[in-house]
């Protein structure tokens, strides 16, 4: 009896841990963060010039990240980014893949590398399709390399065909880690009015899925940007 009592009683101090740490995380960032349960899964509230991060869900070093999100409504202005940090150590760096959605639903992806948690080098380009309120977007990081980060993005409707991956960067500064958290990522623009909620589900890792082909040169160009040939993201419902 006195064991069973002991286990549950560290069992709620281990969920007040829990909880406190998700609070922690959206303070810091100046959004707010719903969890659920299950850390798969949550709520991103994000108002202008804020954004909001997710717990972390598992470790990863070469792999994928992946994520969808439900968006209820479109930015008024400037752009809502959504997307993932991976590899990524609080305080100290992350490999970002994100997703700009403009007021007109148009849709921009790209990767970069954030260091003391600001964005270094970040380069994207225009995916054809559009985002329509009320949509869900699948997005996927995958990352690989031990000392410079290599990182792709690919982001479509859940249902349709799955795309190409659709950018790539690398980043040559060695600044990110091998291995570290994943979370999801959501940023509203400065110019926007009002705030932002998404949803996000099956925030997951498969670090067995591996970039094809080898590593660029880590004499190359850092954060050096390259589109991909895509298939077009069709336009969002649920």
């Amino acid at each position: 009896m006195g064991q069973a009592r002991h286990r549950a009683a560290r069992r709620r101090r281990l969920e007040v841990v829990g909880a406190a740490a998700v609070l922690l995380v959206a303070g810091l960032v100046g959004g707010a963060v719903a969890g659920t349960r299950d850390p798969g899964s949550g709520s991103l509230t994000v108002s202008g010039g804020r954004a909001a991060l997710s717990a972390s869900v598992g470790r990863l070093g070469d792999g994928v990240a992946s994520v969808t999100f439900t968006v209820p409504a479109l930015p008024t202005a400037g752009g809502l980014y959504l997307g993932l940090d991976v590899r990524d150590q609080p305080g100290v760096a992350a490999v970002r893949g994100k997703v700009r959605i403009l007021p007109d639903g148009t849709l921009r992806v790209g990767s970069g590398t954030v260091v003391a948690g600001v964005e270094q080098s970040f380069v994207s380009a225009p995916v054809p399709g559009r985002l329509a309120p009320g949509g869900r977007l699948r997005v996927d990081v995958r990352v690989s390399g031990a000392d410079h980060a290599r990182a792709a993005i690919r982001a479509w409707v859940p249902g349709a065909t799955v795309p190409p991956w659709q950018y790539q960067t690398f980043d040559g500064t060695r600044a990110v880690p091998r291995s570290g958290g994943v979370r999801a990522w959501a940023y509203l623009s400065g110019s926007a009015t009002g705030s932002a909620t998404v949803t996000f589900q099956g925030l997951c890792t498969s670090p067995d899925q591996l970039p094809a082909g080898p590593d660029p040169d880590p004499g190359s160009s850092p954060a050096a940007g390259t589109p991909y040939g895509s298939s077009p993201i069709p336009g969002g419902g649920p």
